[in-house]
């Protein structure tokens, strides 16, 4: 397998013993994939490290590579699951650095957001050295299905908005290995500058390309934050909820599980 000409989706997948509902965990994996394989363009992989596979996985035929993590998840009585999510990513690169040749074009979404039928084409027709960053893409609330447009500076509200090119030898060694560029990218509110420093202007993509998802037990955001009153103000009726979601993310809203 070589993935230097597809965009690959790298995905870090919390454990069932760090889940407070396994079920729910896969099925907001399940909505993620379902939204990558709607795209109108085929050159993408998926790729999930996580301890365990969600049995939805076993039934897909192509275009996802499941890497079972070699380590142990953090303890639930401890706030490692940051550290975790950078091991896992990791070695998620590690395993990409043997299945490419000279670059790859990753894209780094969390295992419950969506991505739009239209992101693969737009990454994959830039040329090949330049790295993205989306600016515009929807916020929802799972909690009560409110939904906004954040029509610019995305980037500072969700971490599935990097998508960096690196070559072959910028990738680690190892999930072990924090020495390459890789691992030294920093917060996502801060990708702008941090590429600027290394010389790497990012190129924006303006459209609403992520639907970020709140406001539910199993999310990173929550176990820092818990949930969160007046986070979102809804913008959208029901009926445009429900186009937004078919037309551009290939989703139906009644996929979703909330809690």
């Amino acid at each position: 397998m070589r993935l230097d000409d597809e965009l690959v989706f790298c995905v870090s997948l919390k454990s069932r013993s760090n889940s407070k509902d396994w079920v729910q965990v896969s099925r907001y994996l399940e909505n993620t994939v379902k939204s990558i394989k709607g795209s109108t363009d085929e050159r993408f992989h998926i790729l999930v490290v996580g301890h365990e596979k969600p049995d939805f996985l076993n039934h897909i035929e192509s275009g996802v590579t499941f890497l079972q993590a070699p380590f142990a998840p953090p303890s639930t009585k401890d706030r490692g699951r940051p550290m975790d999510k950078a091991r896992k990513r990791r070695f998620g690169g590690a395993w990409l650095r043997e299945n490419i040749e000279k670059s790859v074009r990753l894209a780094f979404v969390d295992a419950d957001d969506l991505v739009s039928t239209n992101l693969v084409k737009t990454a994959m027709d830039q040329p090949s050295e330049r790295s993205l960053i989306i600016d515009s893409g929807y916020r929802f609330d799972l909690r009560n299905s409110d939904l906004e447009l954040i029509s610019n500076q995305f980037y500072r509200h969700c971490g599935s908005c990097l998508l960096p090119v690196f070559k072959a030898e910028e990738l680690p060694d190892t999930w072990e290995d924090e020495s390459k560029v890789f691992s030294h990218l920093g917060p996502h509110s801060k990708l702008t500058e941090r590429f600027k420093v290394l010389g790497r202007p990012l190129e924006k993509i303006d459209y609403p390309a992520i639907t970020y998802m709140t406001n539910h037990v199993e999310s990173l955001e929550h176990s820092k934050k818990g949930m969160r009153d007046g986070l979102i103000e809804n913008q959208f009726s029901d009926a445009e909820k429900k186009l937004i979601f078919q037309e551009q993310f290939s989703i139906d809203i009644k996929d979703f599980v909330v809690g």
